[in-house]
């Protein structure tokens, strides 16, 4: 009670935590809709231009998240596969 309501004495932990998760996946969102356009073999590719192009339309036009909440399921196997073309890369240049 006291972390999720916006008086509660937690709530702001909580908020910053929210925040970091949402900006999370919209960061590994984009990274995979930008590496998906240097990956010309990957089948991929349809699926992760219009996750990002969906993510992009309801960001701009849509003010509350009533549709966004029914696309996190695939919102989130964006962000892996955003992930996952990082940890490539990383392993690529040696890093990890």
């Amino acid at each position: 009670h006291n972390t999720f309501l916006t008086t509660g004495k937690y709530f702001s932990y909580y908020f910053y935590f929210a925040e970091g998760v949402q900006l999370s996946l919209l960061l590994l969102l984009i990274v995979s809709g930008v590496t998906s356009f240097w990956k010309s073999d990957d089948k991929s590719n349809i699926i992760r231009v219009a996750i990002f192009g969906m993510l992009l339309f309801l960001l701009l036009w849509e003010t509350r998240s009533r549709y966004l909440v029914n696309y996190i399921p695939i919102l989130i196997i964006g962000a892996v596969i955003g992930f996952s073309d990082i940890y490539e890369y990383l392993e690529r240049k040696k890093i990890i």
